[in-house]
């Protein structure tokens, strides 16, 4: 009988949700749902040299270490783990396992550790996620997340009523908890921003009707074993949870992690992890870049990638994760920043998809909507998908409108004359003669043929779409986004108006669109392009589409682009303490750019930073000290905000008399 014992390692935290590499294609049964897939095929490390798998984790030869292994069972995967006193008892244990047949992948254990920073802002991320509209469609009432953490303070008072029953993973491959202790508190933090009630006290989370499923793998100390990471999944699948968010992570894969994220995946459940908080320069965090993996990069509140939060070919999507406000053990709130944060939204945001799917599809998987939420996700950075944001920042608003909006009905001819089912004419069968089945029984005669009912065909009129809104206006509102208002029709069709659909659209940009219910006269159309003229235009909708509304037009108003500096006329003012820095000219961003500002910081950490403002493109900056060497750079406002500082700068030094 094999021995287990915890060793210790570092390990990076990270955050995993019900995730779907490639998609899935169709939709479950309504009435069974995933089919139960109980074992598992065989990973490439059975068949690896022992000194191959123990090499992928670089130890020291005569450090002690856990070999950890997937088996198939008679009741499903089982996790089990066995310790070595050096590289070499490793290579036999794990020459051991591979002679298993039921093992299906072996590994040697490793450490993660949760994904957080402290910082210091309010529950911005809400706002940003137009939380409150969607919240109008979906709560994400009944799906389970499973948060594979530090374990949740059940008895906090925004996640009491949220709170199923858990599990705990700690050095042992069966449960020895419940998931409800959190002694680090980066668990609870996550929950809360997954699934807090919206009470109106402390905060709220993204889902506030869905279910939190406790799954403690990581100690007081923020770290655990991979081994356990694993058992937690298998775990949270076996025991019905939709998601599975993980805000933890390390840099090296592991071919169990990837055996207990395939049983997931298999079974129709989404996986979410955190893309790891190494900066620009980190290597890939797993479980987050792993295929099939939902892997989720920080953003600020400006919509920018946070400095500490990976990036590469593995970004899925990003989502708020800078000062983000959540519960936090004991019963009270925190700040905290990292990719641990920006993941639950993710997850939350999948919950709200999935419960509106289930409205109409019992079988709706969470693989389903997380399709629908990347493909309907609001694109920053480069056009398309890229390194920073994936597909861009996540919009469930965005998703459960694209799923609410009634489909597009092609024209049909109108149907003629319609016979009405209750004066339908029966045909009667033709007369005939039986024979009697005894003597005593009457002699049959034929009967005669009865005359047919007369039936009236009674045409009933087609149904009739309303005409278009009136009076449609359009208006810049805000930053990258245009106000839409319109007047009903003047006639609404045959039947009432149950909703109106509007859209934004601009040569050569993506088209926006939002629905609207039908007592409503105006929506904010967002994730427009800054600068662009867009055509706005509003259709109605009673069981039949309406002709669109004549365009009304507007151009997208945002925050200035940084300027560039003009090195060639940037040069100090001979025999003075000043100098001009002037701006290139460019097409800022609109509206127009009404105050530019300089500042100048001394290289050395001795003196002060200098200022100034002009109305023009050429900034006057006086008070310099002669001698001293000064870094340059210049931003620029107009009516909605300043822009970032400028990427190049200028180095001056002014010349001593």
């Amino acid at each position: 009988m094999y021995s287990v014992r915890r060793v210790t390692a570092s390990f990076a935290a990270l955050v995993v949700v019900a995730s779907l590499a490639g998609g899935v294609s169709g939709q479950a049964d309504a009435s069974t749902g995933p089919p139960p897939i109980r074992q598992l095929p065989k990973q490439a490390s059975v068949n690896q040299a022992p000194k191959s798998v123990v090499a992928r984790v670089p130890l020291s030869a005569t450090r002690d270490r856990k070999v950890v292994a997937i088996q198939n069972g008679p009741n499903g995967p089982r996790v089990i783990t066995v310790s070595a006193t050096d590289a070499i008892a490793a290579e036999r244990k794990v020459g051991q396992l591979q002679a298993d047949p039921a093992t299906v992948s072996v590994a040697i254990d490793r450490k993660v550790k949760a994904l957080s920073m402290d910082r210091t802002a309010d529950q911005w991320a809400l706002t940003k996620l137009s939380t409150t509209s969607a919240w109008d469609l979906s709560t994400g009432s009944g799906v389970k997340v499973a948060v594979v953490d530090t374990g949740v303070q059940a008895s906090h008072p925004d996640l009491g009523s949220a709170v199923v029953d858990g599990a705990e993973f700690l050095g042992t491959s069966t449960s020895t908890g419940n998931g409800e202790v959190d002694g680090n508190g980066h668990g609870t933090h996550v929950a809360g921003i997954v699934a807090a009630n919206h009470d109106g006290d402390l905060v709220t989370g993204i889902s506030p009707s869905a279910n939190v499923m406790p799954v403690r793998v990581l100690d007081a100390a923020g770290s655990g074993d991979t081994s356990d990471v694993d058992s937690g999944i298998i775990w949270a699948v076996d025991n019905g949870a939709d998601i599975v968010s993980m805000s933890l992570g390390g840099p090296d894969a592991s071919d169990t992690d990837l055996a207990a994220i395939s049983y997931a995946t298999s079974r129709g459940v989404a996986v979410v992890a955190a893309a790891g908080n190494d900066g620009a320069l980190g290597r890939p965090s797993y479980p987050g870049a792993y295929p099939g993996v939902i892997a989720v990069s920080a953003l600020s509140s400006n919509d920018v990638i946070g400095s500490y939060s990976n990036r590469g070919s593995y970004i899925d999507i990003a989502a708020p994760g800078s000062s983000i406000l959540s519960d936090y053990p004991t019963s009270t709130v925190k700040l905290m920043s990292g990719t641990s944060m920006a993941t639950p939204y993710v997850s939350g945001a999948i919950a709200l998809v999935l419960a509106k799917m289930r409205e109409t599809n019992a079988g709706a998987t969470a693989l389903q909507a997380t399709d629908l939420l990347l493909a309907n996700s609001h694109d920053l950075g480069a056009t398309g998908r890229d390194d920073l944001y994936g597909a861009g920042r996540v919009d469930p608003l965005a998703a459960l409108t694209a799923l609410a909006a009634p489909p597009t009905e092609s024209a049909s001819p109108t149907p003629s004359a319609t016979v009405s089912p209750s004066q339908t004419a029966t045909p009667l069968a033709t007369p005939s003669v039986t024979p009697s089945p005894s003597a005593s029984s009457p002699i049959p005669t034929a009967m005669p043929t009865p005359t047919p009912p007369t039936v009236t065909q009674t045409a009933e009129p087609s149904p009739r779409a309303p005409s278009s809104p009136r009076q449609v206006q359009a208006k810049a509102w805000g930053r990258r986004a245009v106000l839409v208002q319109f007047s009903t029709p003047n006639d609404p069709g045959s039947s009432a108006i149950a909703s109106y659909q509007l859209r934004c659209a601009a040569k050569g940009r993506t088209t926006r669109s939002a629905v609207v219910k039908a007592d409503q006269r105006s929506a904010r159309i967002t994730g427009l392009v800054a600068g662009s003229r867009y055509g706005c235009d509003v259709r109605a909708y009673n069981g039949r589409y309406s002709q669109w509304s004549p365009r009304a037009r507007t151009q997208v108003q945002d925050i200035p682009t940084a300027p560039k500096i003009n090195p060639n006329r940037s040069q100090p003012i001979a025999g003075s303490r000043k100098i001009v820095i002037t701006v290139l000219k460019d097409r800022a961003t609109f509206p127009t750019v009404t105050k530019y500002r300089a500042k100048c910081t001394p290289v050395s950490s001795r003196g002060r930073v200098v200022t100034a403002k002009s109305k023009n493109s050429a900034v006057t900056v006086s008070g310099l000290i002669a001698g001293r060497r000064y870094v340059c750079r210049v931003a620029r406002s107009n009516s909605l905000g300043t822009s970032t500082w400028s990427t190049r700068s200028i180095k001056v030094r002014l010349a001593t008399r």
